[in-house]
């Protein structure tokens, strides 16, 4: 008769254990059909992920001491004769073709978040004038694979973290 009392007492115990989880999932669910995913990709994309592929961009593929190498992943190629001694004579790298000699150009590079991805910003007079007189082109101005898989990583992060604090 003992264990009839005992499971008799626990009865209402195990009752308020699943309306609370019942509770709680109601909860979860309520808040899962307010999620808003556009908010959270604005969210995974924040000024540490935009000032990422900035500097991926400038520094690493197309700067001074980048890899001179456009968003294929090509080699931007070497720099006539004339070019490396006014180079020189500045002081500059002439290693890799790159698109630092003032730094403004590429200093004028910016992110724009759309709700699917991002896009370059980049002062269009000079790349214009790039485009004309070194064959410049969209391709010199995105990621390359291996830059995206870096960003891609951090977005996944704070993606990630976001979900866990609203959800």
């Amino acid at each position: 008769m003992e264990k009839g009392v005992a499971a008799l007492w626990s009865f209402p115990f195990c009752v308020l254990e699943v309306m609370d989880f019942l509770d709680k999932t109601v909860d979860f669910l309520e808040s899962l059909a307010s999620f808003d995913v556009d908010r959270a990709w604005i969210e995974a994309v924040d000024t540490e992920v935009q000032d990422l592929i900035i500097h991926l961009i400038t520094k690493k593929q197309l700067g001074n001491d980048g890899e001179g190498i456009d968003g294929d992943g090509f080699d931007l190629g070497e720099y006539t004769a004339f070019t490396v001694a006014v180079r020189s004579e500045l002081g500059l790298q002439t290693d890799h073709v790159s698109f630092e000699q003032t730094g403004q150009y590429l200093e004028s590079v910016g992110v724009v978040i759309t709700t699917n991805g991002w896009e370059i910003l980049k002062d269009e007079d000079r790349f214009q004038e790039l485009t004309a007189e070194l064959g410049f082109s969209d391709q010199h101005m995105k990621l390359t694979k291996e830059h995206e898989k870096i960003v891609f990583e951090l977005i996944r992060k704070n993606h990630e973290e976001y979900v866990n604090r609203t959800l």
